[in-house]
């Protein structure tokens, strides 16, 4: 599955509020996707989502990729929000053997992932993704983050 070169002012390619759901990505290609919104209710350059999310290999063993998506605020790939009003609710955005390359951040951070709930990310390749502001691969704003298994190069 491809998403390529579409815009919008959050999620260039899927702005997805599944507060109370599941949104699963496997095998799919995210590729020179555009935000424009430019406040952190924004960005996205390929997803803005606000929900559980699972991102991972496709049943042929495909790895999802990231390639040159922009954001004009946050998140230069991924924008995970958490902004349910429940107590109850859960946001864990869960991304394994993905491949982030060349990603944009113009505002306020994530080159590649901007979060601001909780995050694990396992055997994923983050190569010169780019922010203007804070972490040029992610920037985690709120919730805990695990990392284990990820190869980071470039401008980190």
């Amino acid at each position: 599955m491809l998403f390529e070169r579409n815009w919008a002012s959050k999620g260039g390619a899927i702005s997805s509020d599944n507060s109370q759901g599941q949104f699963d990505i496997k095998g799919a290609t995210f590729s020179g996707n555009y935000t424009s919104g430019t406040t952190t209710d924004y960005g996205g350059g390929a997803i803005w989502n606000n929900g559980q999310t699972i991102i991972g290999k496709g049943t042929d063993g495909t790895r999802t990729q990231f390639i040159g998506n922009t954001s004009a605020s946050w998140g230069g790939a991924i924008s995970h929000r958490n902004v349910a009003s429940s107590s109850t609710y859960t946001s864990i955005l869960t991304v394994s053997d993905a491949i982030f390359d060349g990603n944009i951040s113009r505002g306020n951070g994530g080159g590649a992932i901007a979060t601001l709930h909780d995050m694990t990310l396992t055997g994923n390749t983050f190569v010169d993704n780019y922010a203007t502001a804070n972490g040029g691969a992610l920037h985690i704003t709120g919730g805990s983050a695990t990392l284990t298994g990820n190869v980071f190069s470039g401008k980190i």
